[in-house]
């Protein structure tokens, strides 16, 4: 019935762990390009005069601000077929004439993967298109338009005024959906920070005891034996 123990600091202990951990989740668009040159006919919001600066220096063009017929050439940033090494900006918000040879700079959008499946519901349309990439063109010459679901068995693209996910279903056909999302690079942080105390606390609750009969130890003050009269109750 042998015990042991070892002698320990009579005060209570405690000790505390903090652990970060940092997650870091970069989601990248699926298009590099932060523009696109609409189809015939198609409009856009105009873009500003530096951001046709920009498409000018990264088609290797020359950038030229149009000087005149300026309601019947297509708003902010655009293509001349007719002058195909230059980029014009036309600061006329209006503008005119998006058919022909011209044609309008716009914002690009990206999409999700395509993924299998289809999302009846509300749309905006279907018409017959090649290929998966011209339906998104379609889709993203559509102000609208929020995400696609293309068939290339039929080659049929169906515009959707809202993103697939409210009505997925699965499909045994070849229809695939994708949403129109953001073409910037997304980043995303995420810290979390736990924190552990553990309290260890002496054997005893008093900080003192009285020693056994004929046996040493270390002279206490004057205040602690006034503290310990106190606890004892005595004078």
């Amino acid at each position: 019935d042998a015990v042991v123990a070892n002698k320990v600091d009579c005060q209570t202990t405690t000790t505390t762990t903090t652990t970060t951990t940092t997650t870091t989740t970069t989601t990248a668009a699926s298009s590099a390009k932060w523009y696109h040159l609409a189809a015939l006919g198609a409009r856009c919001q105009c873009l500003s005069a530096a951001e046709c600066q920009q498409i000018a220096q990264e088609e290797g063009k020359v950038y030229l601000v149009l000087d005149h017929s300026k309601d019947s050439r297509p708003c902010g940033c655009f293509h001349d077929g007719g002058l195909p090494t230059n980029v014009f900006y036309n600061d006329d918000l209006t503008g005119g004439n998006y058919e022909g040879i011209y044609q309008q700079y716009c914002h690009a959008s990206c999409y999700s993967t395509a993924i299998s499946g289809k999302s009846p519901g509300s749309s905006l349309g279907s018409q017959s298109v090649a290929t998966l990439a011209k339906c998104q063109d379609e889709c993203t010459t559509t102000e609208a338009c929020r995400a696609i679901v293309y068939r290339a068995s039929t080659s049929k693209c169906g515009l959707l005024d809202r993103t697939y996910n409210g009505e997925y279903r699965t499909t045994g056909d070849d229809a695939v959906v994708a949403n129109k999302v953001d073409c910037q690079t997304t980043t995303t942080t995420t810290t979390t920070t736990t924190t552990t105390t553990t309290t260890t606390a002496a054997s005893s609750a008093k900080w003192y005891h009285l020693a056994a009969l004929g046996a040493r130890c270390q002279c206490l003050s004057a205040a602690e034996c006034q503290q310990i009269a106190q606890e004892e109750g005595k004078v």
